[in-house]
């Protein structure tokens, strides 16, 4: 249980990490990999007008895709939720006696 919690843990600050710890190599991969790829298209989305106002000397008005953020910011809070979703019921804990629990995650 103590694993559990501490996966949980790590999974707020990166998601994907606490599988990562559990052995669901596949699944933390994937989840981080989607994290990082969310959070640089919302970079993008939020930055490439500005530079591109700075580029064309201030002559335009910005002209941001908040449909686009709005979308990144979404997938990230997912990936969230299904980090943390993943450790709480898919890693089954095993107890071989009252005083030691064993946590295991399975692959895809």
């Amino acid at each position: 249980m103590k694993k559990r919690l501490a996966c949980i843990m790590l999974n707020l600050i990166i998601p994907g990490l606490g599988q990562l710890v559990m052995g669901a190599w596949v699944r933390g991969a994937v989840m981080i990999i989607g994290a990082i790829a969310c959070m640089i298209w919302f970079l993008y989305e939020a930055l490439a007008p500005l530079l591109m106002m700075y580029r064309d000397e201030f002559s335009e008005e910005i002209k941001f895709h908040f449909g686009f953020m709005l979308t990144s910011l979404a997938l990230i809070l997912l990936i969230y939720l299904w980090s943390i979703a993943d450790v709480v019921f898919c890693c089954e804990t095993t107890s071989t006696n009252k005083d030691e629990e064993k946590d295991s995650c399975g692959e895809f």
